[in-house]
């Protein structure tokens, strides 16, 4: 480091006088340097020994569970088990109904598209998602084992999403009305959300965003006499970056003011049908959920982490997110984008929230020597994901969102993708016990749902992470059969099974 400040001030002070026949190049190139390296003199390195004494200060003073938080080697020292829950706290599974029944189950959605993701020559089957999942049959055909399964867990909440075949068809409403009846008659409450990740090939938000909402009212009729709480978006600003900036999700593209519209559009949708359902049915819960993407330097004092943390935190996390604290959308990339809106009725409609619904998986560690990577601390396990396994993030992200809009936080997702069984059962005891942190610190919460309710790496694929590899990535609680009338529980699952009787009983 010491080194780099060196070569940055002789670089700007001292002139260059070597090779005169290219004098004037080299002149120009001294003046470029100047305008790059005096940000990095008079304001990042100060910036950077800031930010190192707050972290410092913050881990030496540190109390409770914040000195985890920042140290994963405590969690050893934990009681993990001594999680405590209100008794009324709902408790819940999450499902989706494209990642459980791929193409064949849902050939209308917009990922069963064999330009964007062709066959595997090896196996002739389409990678990601297009493929027979009969996982996914048991979701739309046979819900009582669904509902058997649930009660194994002993949840009263269950997170569904909206196939595609809803959209058009008045006999799949039908059938999806039987299905949301026997959860009622379960005693598990639905969770419904309009749109994860997956919706009809004719849509976009950009072009037909009125298509949209009318399918929203569509579904509010149909069913708001058996559901109380709706999801109207997953993950609304990661599935605009994963389309438009990473370009792996349809239509695979790079576009970053694409990107920005998309969000602004998806905003827009979900207002609407916020004052919409609330207008019709003063009651309900209406939220979208967030996914608390926290991106984290592995180097504290690299100036190019640094800013790589920031602007992918910014594009994957708090420009979405920061509307819903002011009514202010802002998403900026230097020199490639400054994309803005203002709500002046954001005030006056609630913020457009009756509660946060909040999905946190990991603050992932970055670094850019030697090359870029996604890694962990010494000691620390890694998920399947390439992320590091992070249950202390939900404590954190938690704070986060709550001090943003002021609303309940509902965790809509929760979960840990690996092949180790023992792996998933800590990060699911550690997460828990996270949530349950927050909440004593004053967090409001609503309800926990875990993610997600069944994976296998079998013959069957029952479960697919979208664009990844659907051999790597399970993050199940249950595991698929075709046998008996439920799906095994897993040790992850019979933990939260634990913790739920838990609360109950105290």
């Amino acid at each position: 480091m010491s080194d780099l400040i060196i070569r940055t001030a002789i670089d700007i002070f001292c002139p260059i006088q070597q090779n005169k026949k290219w004098g004037f190049f080299r002149a120009l190139l001294g003046y470029a340097k100047k305008v790059l390296y005096l940000p990095i003199l008079i304001v990042v390195i100060p910036h950077l020994f800031i930010k190192w004494a707050r972290e410092h200060y913050r881990k030496r003073h540190a109390k409770g569970f914040s000195k985890v938080v920042n140290n994963h080697a405590l969690w050893s020292d934990i009681d993990v088990k001594q999680t405590q829950f209100p008794k009324e706290m709902k408790f819940g599974i999450a499902s989706s109904h494209y990642q459980f029944g791929g193409a064949s189950v849902h050939p209308e959605s917009h990922w069963n598209n064999p330009e964007l993701f062709p066959c595997d020559q090896a196996t002739e089957t389409p990678r990601s998602l297009a493929e027979l999942t009969q996982g996914g049959r048991d979701l739309w055909e046979n819900p009582e084992r669904v509902i058997n399964t649930l009660r194994k867990i002993g949840v009263n909440s269950f997170r569904v999403s909206l196939p595609e075949e809803l959209w058009d068809s008045e006999e799949a409403v039908l059938k999806y009305r039987e299905h949301l009846c026997l959860l009622r008659e379960a005693g598990i409450k639905p969770l419904v959300t309009l749109h994860h990740f997956s919706h009809p090939k004719d849509f976009d938000f950009l072009e037909n965003p009125d298509r949209f909402l009318d399918f929203a009212d569509r579904m509010h009729a149909a069913f708001s006499d058996l559901v109380t709480e709706w999801c109207t978006i997953n993950e609304p600003a990661v599935f605009a970056v994963s389309a438009y900036f990473r370009g792996v999700f349809p239509p695979c593209k790079v576009n970053f003011k694409k990107m920005a519209k998309i969000m602004l559009a998806m905003i827009k949708c979900h207002n609407e049908i916020y004052k919409r359902f609330k207008a019709r049915d003063p009651q309900c819960t209406v939220g979208f959920s967030h996914d608390e993407i926290h991106f984290r330097p592995y180097h504290w004092w690299n100036p190019a982490e640094q800013v790589l943390c920031y602007f992918l935190t910014h594009v994957f996390s708090e420009a979405y997110l920061g509307f819903y604290k002011s009514g202010k959308f802002w998403v900026k990339l230097p020199f490639l984008l400054n994309y803005a809106f203002e709500d002046p009725d954001f005030a006056k409609n609630n913020g457009y929230l009756d509660v946060i619904q909040l999905q946190c998986y990991t603050r992932p560690l970055l670094t850019v020597f030697p090359v870029p990577d996604s890694v962990g601390y010494p000691g620390e396990a890694m998920t399947h994901m390439r992320f590091r396994e992070d249950p202390a993030a939900l404590h954190t992200a938690m704070h986060r969102v709550y001090a943003a809009t002021k609303k309940p936080v509902s965790i809509t997702e929760f979960g840990c993708t690996t092949h180790d069984e023992e792996q998933r059962k800590r990060f699911i005891e550690r997460a828990l016990y996270a949530i349950s942190k927050a909440h004593e610190d004053g967090i409001p919460l609503h309800s926990i749902h875990g993610w997600s309710f069944y994976g296998d790496r079998g013959e069957h694929g029952a479960y697919h992470e979208w664009n990844e590899d659907p051999e790597r990535q399970d993050f199940g609680l249950c595991s698929y059969t075709s046998k008996g009338d439920h799906y095994p529980l897993r040790p992850a699952a019979e933990c939260f099974r634990d913790a739920i009787f838990r609360s109950r009983s105290d």
